[in-house]
């Protein structure tokens, strides 16, 4: 369960080639549509881009 300390980004990651990034994204925690973590250093920053990138344009399209 998350801490509130914990930092949240909003997220849409429901098709399979965004499950596929998220496995290689780092120490995470997901809940509906959120992605929990503690430091931006547990996560592969990269490969957040691209996730926040593909959830924007499923919901701007």
């Amino acid at each position: 369960m998350p801490l509130d300390h914990d930092l949240v980004v909003d997220l849409a990651a429901e098709s399979p080639d965004q499950a596929a990034l998220l496995a290689k994204l780092g120490n995470y925690e997901f809940g509906k549509a959120c992605l929990y973590f503690r430091r931006p250093a547990d996560l592969d920053l990269k490969i957040l881009e691209q996730l926040a990138a593909r959830s924007l344009a499923t919901h701007t399209s």
